[in-house]
């Protein structure tokens, strides 16, 4: 056997080893983490709502501390709340009286310490809703939606989350034609809830 074909069945076994290794080379796959964040905080409507019971929502603007996955953190949320014709669902609804909403939208920006944040965005759904008690101004409910995208740590981040959550209207100005007999004169929201779901980093 020549010099030269043993050089070249070295070179030839050198590139098949390594095309080898390439291939058996972990292929980079997208990481799932849970989150799970609990919020505290207030809102308020960006305009004061018609008491046309047809006209479109207003914006409803909260603002919330949170803690849990990935640090401490501060949220702000826009959203606005669809009436639905009565009765309210039960047992969705505590009661049949109850005012029911569906989620027009939800669209959030979480904020961390650290600068980084994280967009999440909910739309309209039969699975988006909140439930009011026109007597006492309690309301609960639940948002679905998608984590799309952010900053730093959160740069193309994605998955699903669920956002169940509670509070008082402090003041609402109308429901139909009657304005409800509490409160201060602007529209107050307290409010408190979890963001549940899995962020995929790719």
């Amino acid at each position: 056997m020549s010099e030269k074909t043993i050089i070249q069945r070295i070179l030839r076994g050198a590139v098949a080893a390594l095309v080898a290794g390439v291939l058996l080379l972990p292929v980079a796959q997208a990481k799932d983490v849970p989150i799970n964040v609990d919020f505290t905080g207030t809102g308020h409507y960006g305009v004061m709502p018609d008491p046309d019971p047809f006209a479109l929502p207003p914006p409803n603007v909260v603002s919330a501390d949170a803690k849990g996955s990935f640090g401490a953190m501060s949220t702000v949320i826009i959203s606005n709340f669809v009436p639905q014709p009565p009765p309210a669902p039960v047992p969705r609804c505590k009661s049949p009286t109850h005012f029911y909403f569906l989620i027009g939208y939800a669209n959030a920006v979480t904020s961390f310490k650290d600068g980084s944040q994280i967009f999440a965005r909910g739309e309209l759904s039969d699975l988006g809703w909140m439930c009011l008690d026109p007597g006492t101004g309690e309301f609960f409910g639940e948002s679905y939606g998608e984590f799309v995208g952010g900053t730093g740590r959160f740069e193309g981040a994605g998955g699903p989350y669920t956002s169940p959550f509670e509070g008082r209207n402090l003041y609402f100005p109308f429901v139909g034609v009657e304005p409800f007999p509490y409160g201060p004169e602007f529209a107050l929201i307290s409010i408190k809830g979890s963001i549940l779901g899995t962020v995929t980093f790719d």
